[in-house]
């Protein structure tokens, strides 16, 4: 048996983090490059300047023998501005450099000896593939905001982002379903701010713990979608991972306010009797994005309010395939019997209700000084999903089978970034999630179905498997 001290254990820990970080998962980006002589000689022991230009986040890297210089834990996006006055060098600099969640950018800087001024030079960079590069461990996809801002979507979804990689596939437009390579849905992961963001109980077709994303595409800053990685540091899934970072305050006072809407009638009209076949009647979403600075280049803040709405349509009986097997008078004779035993059935002409989804969100991001940063964020989305089982070719229900699900998905999360020397740097992150999801029936009855000799039936009181169908996780 082999014992271990704690400082033993400690020295375990420590080696752990001193692992060069995979940004597998990650929240952050990181910015290399090497600083050199007009004649090409490395040159070593140069402090690098790296400045967010929006919130003032700076951070400093040194050079080495070789002069190359590495940041880890930086905000993603920018613009950055990367600048450098060794002494005996005129200084040199290159603005608008921009990062990508995940990735490694790279600045070169080549130093003139002939002034002490500083000098601004134009940096004209290739192309590179933003899929295969030599320093990738595996292939995957990075979906800036500019991005998500162009392309259009109606649900306002990540799914219809993602399927910008070649790779991913929608199987299932109607329900959000998406696959990579050939894999079942299920076997995807989704991450935001690090936090675990998938269906946990497999009942949702877009593997998330809602109907819609739990956070508003408006506060979504990056997207990045690995598949086939072999990082060891790649987990919980074997097709793809889609792992977005939200939106942090700057020096800025900005906000958005949005809106969608969608008409049934748009995609197909209604009959004689307003009744339509596309599954609703009118969708909306709107919301609002608000931040800025608490304390400037210190602390900030960002907010989002997001909310969307289905509405369902009024099922219809003379339509069906059973309309002239079981009639309205029929229906109605039943009910007034179940009454009699004091249950209420419903009706076929109630209106089906509307799935409602309202999300909070807040995030606070503080500059501790230029080696260490923290960021805070908070959000909370709550779900009502209306459902109608019970509907088919020789089959139908009452409205009092139907139910609405409601579902709560809270989380947390803390990171805290922080440079200890040169070449030595730690993430430090804690996350909580709360899901519960709770079936709201009509009222307590039991399930009953009514057979009627031509093959055909219908339900009502509560679906059997409604009664204390509690789903939760923490």
């Amino acid at each position: 048996m082999i014992k271990r001290t704690g400082v033993q254990l400690l020295l375990m820990l420590l080696l752990s983090l001193l692992a060069v970080p995979a940004f597998a998962q990650s929240t952050t980006s990181a910015l290399s490059g090497r600083i050199t002589s007009s004649g090409g000689e490395p040159v070593s022991g140069a402090e690098v300047l790296i400045v967010h230009t929006p919130s003032g986040t700076t951070s400093r890297a040194v050079t080495g023998e070789d002069g190359r210089f590495i940041a880890r834990g930086l905000r993603v996006g920018g613009p950055y501005t990367v600048s450098t006055t060794p002494a005996g060098f005129r200084g040199a600099q290159q603005e608008n450099v921009f990062l990508l969640l995940g990735e490694t950018g790279n600045v070169n800087l080549a130093l003139s000896a002939e002034a002490t001024d500083l000098e601004t030079i134009e940096v004209i960079a290739g192309g590179g593939s933003e899929i295969f590069a030599p320093d990738r461990m595996g292939a995957g996809t990075n979906i800036g905001e500019e991005t998500i801002r162009s392309l259009p979507s109606i649900r306002r979804d990540l799914q219809d982002y993602v399927r910008l990689d070649p790779r991913i596939s929608q199987t299932d437009k109607e329900r959000s379903e998406i696959s990579a390579l050939g894999q079942n849905s299920r076997f995807n992961s989704v991450t935001i701010d690090s936090v675990t963001t998938n269906d946990t109980f497999g009942l949702e077709s877009n593997n998330l713990p809602t109907l819609r994303q739990p956070i508003s595409l408006d506060a979504i800053e990056q997207v990045q979608v690995n598949i086939a990685n072999y990082d060891v540091d790649q987990r919980g899934y074997t097709g793809a991972n889609i792992n977005a970072v939200t939106k942090s305050g700057t020096n800025e006072f900005a906000g958005s306010v949005y809106g969608t809407y969608r008409d049934g009638d748009w995609v197909r009209e209604t009959d004689d009797r307003g009744v339509n076949f596309n599954g609703f009647q009118e969708e909306y979403s709107y919301g609002a994005t608000f931040g800025g600075p608490i304390v400037q280049d210190t602390l900030f803040f960002f907010l989002n309010y997001d909310k969307s709405v289905l509405k369902g349509v009024f099922p219809d009986l003379g339509g069906g395939p059973f309309g002239t097997r079981i009639t309205q008078a029929d229906i109605d004779a039943v009910s007034t019997i179940a009454r009699g035993y004091g249950i209420e059935p419903g009706s076929l002409v109630q209106d089906a209700g509307s799935t409602e989804v309202e999300t909070w969100l807040a995030r606070v991001d503080w500059n501790i000084n230029d080696n260490h940063r923290a960021a805070f964020r908070f959000s909370t989305t709550e779900q009502s999903e209306a459902i109608l089982p019970g509907f088919g070719n020789n089959f139908f229900s009452l409205s009092s089978y139907w139910y609405n699900q409601a579902k709560e998905f809270d989380n947390y999360v803390v990171e805290l970034y922080s440079d200890w020397t040169d070449s030595f740097s730690t993430e430090a992150r804690v996350s909580y999630r709360d899901y519960a999801s709770v079936p709201q029936v009509f009222a307590q009855q039991p399930q009953i179905q009514v057979d009627f000799p031509n093959n055909a039936n219908f339900r009502f009181g509560t679906e059997q498997f409604r009664h204390q169908n509690v789903l939760a996780t923490e």
